[in-house]
């Protein structure tokens, strides 16, 4: 990755919820495999995501890959 490029990070908006949704999702499948269920996934819906969503208490983070 080239050091001059900034980070790209940014408060996450209505339009993430779906995905935010979907990764909170996929980390509770992954926590509960490793023996360490925290998420209750049954409560994981768009009203619960949409919850941090308002508030601003999420981060949308994208990776960027280095070209080979």
């Amino acid at each position: 990755m080239d050091s001059e490029e900034p980070p790209n990070v940014r408060v996450a908006c209505s339009g993430d919820i779906d995905e935010v949704v979907r990764l909170m999702h996929d980390a509770a499948a992954w926590m509960s495999a490793k023996g360490t269920p925290a998420w209750d996934v049954a409560r994981i819906d768009r009203t619960f995501a949409e919850t941090f969503v308002l508030r601003s208490e999420l981060l949308v983070a994208r990776a960027l890959l280095q070209k080979s």
